[in-house]
């Protein structure tokens, strides 16, 4: 099968968008489409944007691609790494130096296909491209604490989403990594790293419907949790960062939110702009 014909399939079978997680359908497509696998098989990386494979891995999907590689299609590094086999990532690495340099689906670093820390140092152990970022973010201390000891200008760095290094260690629950930067002068906007450091941890809970009265949550991290529908009222969330977080139809009242950006982008200035907006359609002509 070529390349061309490869793509012909995997696009009409519609399989990439649900590599992405959605394993249920991935199964319903694979086993509707008996030449799907070689199709994967078939394609060059290199000459299109994301592979269903390269989806599976850069979105860490471990059941995934667990499953493409049980129903034949080649294993590669960045599915290896997507999985968290450390020896088989070492493996490739041994093989073929240049692919400590190689990027994924949408350009993707090696790196941050990594599923656990083991994989992520088996990756340093070969010198893989790793910025302060990608350490930050998957807890790789000692590089964390390398990178800031050689370059002092990274105690104020932020990430492409505005975040500082210490919100984002924060963010993604790094304890450790949140005290290196710390020691090593990174920004702190209002001590909330240092009290994250003796924050207590509340996983797992559910408890939709619950009534939050007069709360104090300065510094909170909030990583991976449905607000749907829920109603912010009065509440002092000062330095608090919130990661991949579902805020649909959530209503937010009474609020100070300087500072808040999603996206990158900062609110405050756009929500300013709208109550200018309609105060002026408002206002006597």
């Amino acid at each position: 099968m070529t390349h061309a014909q490869a793509v012909e399939l995997v696009s009409a079978a519609g399989i990439v968008g649900p590599c992405h997680g959605n394993l249920a359908e991935v199964r319903r497509i694979v086993e509707s489409n008996p030449q799907l696998i070689e199709a994967m098989n078939a394609l060059d990386a290199s000459a299109v944007d994301e592979t269903p494979q390269g989806a599976a891995a850069h979105t860490q999907s471990k059941a995934i691609v667990e499953y493409l590689l049980e129903k034949g299609v080649r294993p590669n590094i960045f599915m290896a790494a997507a999985i968290g086999d450390a020896q088989q990532v070492d493996a490739f690495l041994r093989d073929d130096p240049s692919l400590a340099q190689a990027r994924g689906a949408h350009g993707i670093p090696l790196i941050a296909h990594a599923l656990n820390r083991e994989t992520a140092e088996a990756m340093l152990a070969h010198d893989v491209e790793c910025s302060i970022f990608m350490a930050v973010n998957r807890g790789l201390t000692d590089r964390v604490a390398r990178l800031m000891a050689s370059d002092p200008a990274l105690a104020h760095a932020t990430t492409p989403q505005g975040l500082s290094l210490v919100q984002a260690a924060c963010a993604m629950g790094h304890r450790h990594v949140v005290k290196v930067l710390l020691d090593a002068g990174a920004d702190d906007s209002e001590n909330a790293g240092h009290e994250f450091l003796t924050g207590r941890e509340t996983s797992g809970e559910k408890w939709p419907g619950h009534y939050f009265h007069a709360m104090h949550l300065h510094g909170a991290v909030f990583n991976n949790v449905n607000l749907g529908r829920s109603t912010f009222h009065n509440i002092n969330m000062a330095g608090a960062a919130l990661i991949n977080i579902n805020l649909h139809n959530a209503t937010i009242d009474f609020a100070t939110i300087d500072g808040l950006k999603i996206f990158g982008v900062e609110v405050k200035p756009l929500i300013d702009a709208e109550l200018q907006r309609r105060a002026a359609a408002s206002a006597p002509q």
